[in-house]
């Protein structure tokens, strides 16, 4: 059956970070150390609050330029493999048009994927859309 096998093969999606994320961060960033500047707390709980906006900086910063692009590979019946580890999808992921978030179980715990839609071949982040909307691998409880 050509139609069948053309529908459920396999997505090949790439997982990471969003380049345009990275500006939204820096205005986050940026807003969060204005509310420090500009807060009527006393010099040394502004203080603290500026040393708490300065590790939360360097710590998302940090998680960004370290958040690996993988490639993710999601098979019709729910099975999914991130790299060289085999799992399977699991319900709670969201989806929009600009990115879905997959929930991926295995023997490594539950992560969360990050999807953009500008690093995917169109076809294919239309498919996945469709395929967590659907939910096709989610058992029935009976």
């Amino acid at each position: 059956m050509p139609f069948a096998s053309e529908h459920d093969t396999p997505l090949t999606l790439v997982t990471g970070p969003d380049p345009r994320l990275k500006w939204a961060r820096r205005v986050v960033l940026a807003l969060a150390g204005g509310a420090v500047l500009v807060s009527p707390a006393a010099g040394a709980a502004k203080l603290l609050l500026g040393i708490a906006w300065a590790m939360l900086c360097a710590v998302q910063l940090a998680g960004y330029r370290n958040g690996a692009d993988g490639r993710l590979v999601v098979y019709p019946d729910g099975r999914c493999r991130l790299d060289d580890l085999t799992a399977k999808l699991d319900a709670g992921g969201w989806t929009s048009g600009a990115y879905c978030v997959v929930r991926c179980r295995g023997r490594m715990g539950t992560r969360r994927l990050l999807v953009s839609a500008s690093r995917q071949p169109v076809g294919q982040y239309r498919k996945l859309r469709v395929w967590l909307r659907l939910g096709r691998w989610v058992q029935d409880a009976s």
